[in-house]
């Protein structure tokens, strides 16, 4: 075998297969948000400015020792911190979406849902690609026909992984 094909071997078998990805129970995967949701996770808001103050170019006649004012800071407002954590969501009455955010080529699929009580649901994620996965961060979703036992009228909570929680609102 020559060198360019044995390096093709070994390349492939650290990607999976193209365009493949391991969509756990879901299915079927894309990157990105569901169509037609606006899941902003930052307002961005313009940061104050405050001219600088007007300096004269011509010679003064300041006194050594004596003091200048010096215009106070404006306060400045933080920006909200960005939620990345997984989302759920009704598309139609046979389909539940739940987004996460990560690598894109790396993302954690829904393995497993578990009701743990009449309005309780813990969604397992586990990690899909292979060894490598791209330093980039992206919502990926994961869409999931007739998932059992799961009305679509009923306000659910749900965990992910028993750690981050967020409300599954109804059908509308």
């Amino acid at each position: 075998m020559s060198a360019a094909a044995i390096s093709m071997v070994v390349l492939a078998g650290c990607s999976g297969v193209p365009g493949v990805r391991d969509t756990g129970i879901a299915s079927r995967s894309y990157s990105g948000f569901p169509e037609g949701m606006d899941w902003s996770v930052t307002e961005v808001r313009p940061v104050p400015t405050v001219a600088p103050p007007l300096v004269s170019l011509e010679p003064t006649d300041i006194e050594p020792g004596s003091e200048t004012a010096v215009p106070e800071a404006p306060e400045s407002t933080p920006l909200p911190d960005p939620d990345f954590s997984p989302r759920a969501v009704w598309l139609s009455e046979e389909t539940l979406a739940v987004v996460t955010f990560g690598s894109s080529s790396c993302p954690a699929a829904p393995a497993a849902l578990e009701l743990t009580g009449a309005d309780a649901l813990d969604i397992v994620l586990k990690r899909t690609g292979g060894d490598v996965c791209t330093a980039d961060l992206g919502p990926t979703t994961f869409e999931i026909d007739d998932p059992e036992g799961l009305d679509p009228a009923t306000t659910y909570m749900v965990t992910f992984d028993g750690e981050w929680e967020t409300v599954l609102e109804p059908l509308s």
